[in-house]
């Protein structure tokens, strides 16, 4: 199986660093994930020419200038919900890519563990590439959003009983998100029996840090049962919801330790919200309440989707 690898800057022969990282959580584990020990590197099995295309069904905030071929022939392959996969997998049987940032996603996805250096050749670059959208991670070097924001979605949606795993056991851990190095934050968990996939972008403007969230309720009709007359059983039907853009701005109170380093503030915002929840209005809140309350919002508007609704008033697309 061939794989390739899509890229916004040409990359060396070899990758050594700028991992992905998966991370769990558990509904008796609070807030605190368990991150995996394992490195990936994302991949997939096809070939596409127009980075607008790319930019789709990766599910990504750029539009990648190269795409460059595996060498390695000794990796370990897994799907994106770790399931290690042997070489013969049928490409139809491979998940694919979550909705996020807006986007469909819907390519199959393979993940490579990155024990030692990954091997790339065959570098072929991608004309109409090399550009960023408003909300594409770069640019906030010296904050440490990522994992904080899941953190955060995590903890509003523990306050509702719609999310379930796909065994309706809320004891285990379920594979639920993506921390990508640069600075992305994309998680996904079951909703009923569908999926909401929430994921945060980020833009840095002189002094101010703004964050875009998405929540995505979706649904691959070929791994589905329902009642709905669907002809095109290849189908990915994706319900968008957004909310502004949240301002982080330096909080008033000091021991937010300054908002603009945001989530140093995590650690302690139980002491915080008792403290100060009296005081803080919407102007004021720290970034913690105001992420939390937009992705309540959001989990509102979701749970009012139905599925009849869903097959009816979505965007949708074919999987490839």
């Amino acid at each position: 199986m061939e794989l390739y690898r899509y890229s916004l800057i040409k990359p060396d022969s070899k990758i050594s660093h700028n991992f992905d990282t998966l991370i769990k959580f558990n509904k008796k584990s609070g807030t605190t994930p368990n991150v995996s020990s394992k490195k990936y590197i994302f991949t997939t099995p096809y070939i596409l020419y127009d980075s607008n295309e790319i930019n789709d069904r990766l599910s990504i905030t750029y539009f990648p200038r190269w795409r460059s071929r595996i060498q390695n022939n000794d990796v370990k392959i897994y799907n994106n919900i770790e399931v290690k996969l042997n070489v013969d997998t049928k490409i139809s049987d491979i998940p694919k890519t979550w909705p996020a940032f807006g986007k469909f996603g819907g390519i199959p996805e393979i993940l490579l563990e990155a024990q030692d250096d990954i091997q790339l050749v065959c570098h072929q670059e991608i004309m109409n590439g090399g550009a960023v959208e408003q909300w594409h991670q770069d640019g906030v070097g010296n904050y440490n959003p990522p994992l904080n924001i899941a953190k955060i979605i995590w903890a509003a949606v523990q306050a509702n009983d719609n999310f379930v795993s796909p065994d309706k056991n809320n004891d285990e851990d379920i594979i639920s998100g993506i921390i990508r190095e640069n600075n992305s934050t994309i998680l996904n968990l079951p909703h009923n029996n569908k999926n909401v996939t929430f994921s945060a972008g980020y833009e840095f403007r002189t002094f101010e840090l703004y964050i875009k969230i998405w929540a995505a309720y979706w649904v691959d009709v070929k791994d589905q049962s329902t009642r709905i007359d669907v002809k095109d059983q290849s189908t990915r039907y994706v319900r968008y919801e957004s909310i502004d853009p949240i301002k982080i701005l330096p909080c008033k109170y000091p021991d937010c330790l300054d908002c603009r380093e945001l989530f140093l503030l995590f650690k302690h915002q139980e002491e915080l919200k008792k403290r100060y929840i009296e005081k803080l209005d919407d102007s004021q809140s720290c970034a913690y309440l105001q992420i939390y309350d937009g992705v309540s919002k959001l989990i509102e508007r979701i749970n009012k989707i139905s599925d009849s609704f869903l097959f009816t008033h979505s965007e949708h697309v074919a999987l490839l």
